[in-house]
């Protein structure tokens, strides 16, 4: 007996290959988010350890120069923390996106 032979089944072969490859990027959206969003916690660690160690060295003597290198540090910190939110916030858009496609 001769074999059926779905004609647009290279079709449907096609839309299933699409399907694994959105899948695939949504799993790789979905690593990337979590992997800045643990950066993120990481950095909110950095600013709740500096807040630590200012106020023990507020307790003791501290000396303009360590004052400035304090803040310094902690104005790069705040600013590293709000580039990475802005990064979390567009990972988290990017999984939206795949998710909408399937």
């Amino acid at each position: 007996m001769k074999r059926f032979h779905f004609r647009l089944e290279r079709v449907l072969d096609a839309k299933e290959s699409e399907k694994k490859q959105q899948r695939r990027m949504l799993g790789k959206a979905q690593q990337k988010l979590t992997q800045e969003e643990a950066q993120l916690a990481m950095l909110q660690q950095d600013l709740e350890k500096n807040g630590k160690a200012r106020r023990k060295l507020v307790s003791g003597t501290i000396t303009i120069a360590d004052a400035l290198m304090f803040d310094n540090w902690k104005n790069h910190l705040l600013d590293l923390i709000r580039q990475q939110k802005v990064t979390v916030q567009t990972c988290r858009d990017n999984v939206d996106i795949q998710l909408k496609k399937l």
